[in-house]
């Protein structure tokens, strides 16, 4: 019997993941994911011939390896035994077996990515390097990767640093959070990918009840498809134009800042819209290719104020 099975169907996109072959079942895998009996495994195998930590999957960085932890009964990897404690490479598609009873192979082996799982054997995956929780639906705590592969986890008022293994509470259930932490460099991303190269161009109608949303970089214009969260990064957004007005004489750092309590009154929302319509700016920037998407908001300390994190602005009133 196997812990935390999951269909292969519950997977929509490609992410680093083991199959046991008697079953079909599919289980993301983290940076570093030990198999065997022990209920603290990432992967429990009720099987009495499997060490309680058998074996150890691991991200270097560049590929997987896998690795025998001295178990009694051992682990072959394509009909070979592995030297107990050393690490080898483990290609897709080759079968490793565990005390000659339980068989898996790697149908997939991407980079890890960040994994959630639920009390009741819920997996939630970080897709575009952003996650929230417990749902998309109800973003109480948004986990993302910064370009320096760090991954951050932030609720409405503070933001910090994940460690590579966590309890999360969110909406009054407990996730255990993996984030990868093997990467072999910092990630890269062009100019044409970072957030301090757009500029943001809204074309609002007459009647204010239309907005168009395009990225500007050199000469390429992307236009974003019509959202209900662009309304609040254009009040953002003519806040910030509003306090570079010479005449006011605030400096830089003092442009654009916005009470949070403040924004669902401009907007005529909800208070729990705002947290929502933050989470889905950023996915739509993600997917329009900006890798630091998370950087379109930022906050004070406080948690209290919030601005738009884009200088280059510009607004069109038809």
């Amino acid at each position: 019997m196997l812990g935390l099975s999951r269909s292969p169907s519950c997977y929509r996109r490609a992410v680093a993941r083991l199959r046991h072959l008697a079953s079909g079942a599919e289980h993301p895998l983290s940076a570093r994911h030990l198999l065997g009996r022990a209920p603290t495994c990432a992967l429990r195998i009720d099987d009495p011939g499997v060490s309680g930590y058998h074996a150890e999957l691991s991200w270097d960085g560049e590929g997987w390896k896998v690795q025998d932890l001295g178990s009694r009964n051992g682990t072959t990897l394509g009909g070979e035994a592995l030297v107990k404690g050393k690490r080898v490479p483990l290609p897709a598609q080759v079968e490793l077996e565990l005390a000659g009873a339980v068989r898996f192979v790697l149908v997939d082996a991407t980079e890890p990515t960040l994994i959630a799982f639920g009390p009741q054997g819920e997996v939630r995956e970080a897709a575009h390097e952003l996650l929230c929780l417990p749902s998309e639906e109800q973003p109480e705590l948004t986990l993302f990767r910064e370009l320096d592969g760090r991954w951050w986890v932030e609720d409405d008022a503070w933001a910090r640093e994940l460690g590579e293994v966590e309890s999360l509470v969110a909406g009054g259930q407990s996730w255990r959070v993996l984030s990868p932490r093997s990467l072999a460099s910092t990630r890269e991303a062009s100019g044409a990918g970072l957030l301090a190269e757009q500029r943001l161009c809204f074309e609002v109608s007459r009647d204010g009840e239309h907005v168009e949303l395009s990225l500007v970089h050199a000469t390429q214009r992307r236009a974003l498809a019509p959202r209900s969260h662009q309304f609040l990064l254009l009040a953002l957004a003519r806040a910030r134009l509003a306090d570079a007005d010479p005449e006011r004489g605030l400096p830089e750092t003092e442009r654009g800042w916005v009470y949070r309590e403040d924004l669902p009154r401009m907007l005529a929302i909800q208070p729990e819209l705002i947290h929502l319509w933050i989470h889905r700016a950023r996915k739509q920037l993600v997917q329009a290719g900006i890798r630091d998407a998370v950087g379109l908001f930022e906050r004070r300390a406080s948690g209290t104020q919030l601005r738009l994190g884009v200088r280059a602005l510009e607004i069109r009133d038809q």
